[in-house]
């Protein structure tokens, strides 16, 4: 991700999905991220689709 100049992309976990956690000011900037990532990296459009969900987490002091 760093190569990629995201800065943002905190940790990434593949499985049957890929679970991103993001550094974002709202939900809409995490969606706006994530969605970028999926179209430019994690899917190859010709073959693949992809669901986007996004959940605001709690923050640990």
């Amino acid at each position: 991700m760093n190569q990629l100049n995201v800065a943002t992309v905190a940790q990434v976990k593949r499985g049957q999905h890929f679970e991103l956690t993001l550094a974002a000011d709202s939900l809409t900037e995490a969606e706006t991220i994530a969605r970028q990532l999926c179209d430019q990296l994690l899917v190859n459009p010709t073959m693949e689709t992809y669901v986007l969900e996004v959940k605001e987490m709690a923050v640990n002091s």
